[in-house]
């Protein structure tokens, strides 16, 4: 997989209430303010092919994001 040289994360936030009833209504949108940040992958330490791995991102609140980049262990190095 290639990973673009900017990683764009676009959410809507309405805080704690979520989606009324909890249920996401076919081809709605959802309630809240739009929000949309980027970061650059190379200072994430983000490489720009992955074939295995994992990238968390965690919301932090107030537009900030946690975001860790997790490469697949390889055998042998435990």
């Amino acid at each position: 997989m290639r990973i673009n040289s900017q990683i764009t994360i676009k959410w809507r936030d309405n805080g704690k209430g979520g989606w009324p009833g909890g249920v996401n209504p076919p081809g709605s949108t959802p309630p809240g303010v739009a929000h949309e940040i980027e970061f650059k992958r190379d200072k994430l330490g983000i490489p720009a092919k992955l074939t295995s791995g994992k990238i968390r991102f965690t919301y932090l609140g107030d537009d900030k994001w946690r975001i860790k980049f997790f490469p697949a262990e390889t055998p042998g190095t435990r």
